[in-house]
This record gives C-alpha cells, sequence and structure tokens, in this order.
C-alpha cells in the first residue's frame, strides 16, 4: 500500500467528517503533520467531539489525532453545572445498561466526572457516552471501575484469543494477549484503527477483566 501524503489524508479526514451526519462542528479544520491530525472547530455537545475525533481516526494513513475542537462556550454559560449533573443523572437512569445506582456524577465548570463500580465494561462505555451528550458537558473524566470476577487469568487470555480467532477480521491479524489477574495486555499489529478499536472492546467483554492496556501498532496509519 503506498503511502499518503499529509495533503491528501488532511483532505480525507475533511470529507469523512463531512460525510458522518453525527459529527456537526462549526468552523471545522483540520490539518496533517507527518500523519498526525490536529482537528479545530466549535461543536454543540462535548460528544459531537468524540464523534468528530473517531471519524478522523476511521481515515487511513492517520496515526494520531489531536482534538482541539471546543465545546460552544454560549451554551456552556447558559447551563449552571447543577443543572448538567441533574441531566446526566437522568441519562444514567434512562439507560438500561447503566446500574445508575452505582455511579456518582460531579460536575465542575462544566468538566464531569463519573465515579462509582460497574459488572461489566459495557456499563462503564454507556455512562460515558450518556454523559458525553448532555448538552453544557466540556469535559468527561471516566472513574468508574470495572468489577473483577474470579475468573483465571489462564481462562482470560484463552477465551479473548479464542474471541480474536472467531471474528472475520482479527483471526488473521499477529495479537499477543498476556494477563495478569484481570489485568490484560494486547500488543502485535493490526491493520487499521478499526481493528484496534475492536480488539480492545473484544478483550474487555471477558469475564474477569477489570483493565485493559492495547499496546497494539496499527500497519497502515
Amino acid at each position: 500500500m503506498s503511502q499518503k501524503t499529509d495533503e491528501r489524508i488532511t483532505q480525507d479526514v475533511i470529507e469523512e467528517l463531512a460525510w458522518d451526519p453525527a459529527v456537526t462542528v462549526a468552523d471545522l479544520t483540520a490539518s496533517t503533520d507527518h500523519g498526525r491530525v490536529v482537528l479545530t472547530g466549535t461543536a454543540d455537545t462535548y460528544g459531537t467531539k468524540v464523534e468528530a475525533e473517531e471519524a478522523a481516526y476511521r481515515v487511513g494513513g492517520v496515526k494520531f489525532v489531536d482534538n482541539d475542537i471546543v465545546v460552544n462556550s454560549t451554551a456552556l454559560s447558559l447551563r449552571a453545572d447543577m443543572d448538567i449533573a441533574a441531566n446526566i443523572r437522568s441519562a444514567l437512569a434512562l439507560d438500561y445498561q447503566v446500574p445508575d445506582d452505582r455511579i456518582s456524577v460531579s460536575v465542575v465548570n462544566g468538566y464531569a466526572t463519573l465515579t462509582g463500580n460497574v459488572d461489566w465494561y459495557y456499563q462503564k462505555d454507556a455512562a460515558e457516552d450518556d454523559a458525553a451528550m448532555i448538552l453544557g458537558v466540556q469535559g468527561l473524566d471516566d472513574e468508574i471501575t470495572v468489577n473483577q470476577s474470579g475468573a483465571s487469568a489462564t481462562a482470560i487470555s484463552s477465551g479473548i484469543a479464542r474471541a480474536f480467532a472467531r471474528n472475520a477480521e482479527l483471526y488473521d491479524d499477529d495479537i499477543e494477549v498476556t494477563t495478569d489477574g484481570g489485568y490484560v495486555i494486547l500488543s502485535g499489529t493490526v491493520a487499521t484503527w478499526n481493528e484496534f478499536d475492536m480488539a480492545e472492546e473484544i478483550a474487555w467483554m471477558s469475564p474477569g477483566v477489570s483493565s485493559v492496556t492495547n499496546n497494539i501498532a496499527v500497519l497502515f496509519a
């Protein structure tokens, strides 16, 4: 595969963000230096800012994304921290995936922090997604912990490896799984950022996993 120029990467990133209906960023600009993309502009929610970064990572040749998009300061000034926190709690309560009675929310100057514990990573992820889309959230720190079950390190490692082998995109990739209790480390190589994210998501699905460190290298980034 021929290497893309920075100019081509920039153009592809702009087109990808324009193509994605979830990305509504005003005054959007993108620049690229040796595969490192910088995004600037203004988003109406923190979740939109995250969507823009994810869209940029879908583009071939992107090695890293610096997300300098800001959340609309006008919207922030119209919302008190206590109102933002109340809306986040309501969103968590309405999401069947989230055990909201085990999660605490605090907001300071528009920056939200989630704490507590859940049994599965998808519950932590769902809570973060819910909070990110609340109007007025400028930044988000997800400190929710995932409980560790009694699964052995060997069972966790072999289970993840079998899940990779079953996966239509990951079965032929060079991924190594090492475990220390519920702590998982992924290493090796994959072809795309999508496979990078997919490997981490699959690892989190294993019972007993409380932490995943993703050291996989992306070949065509």
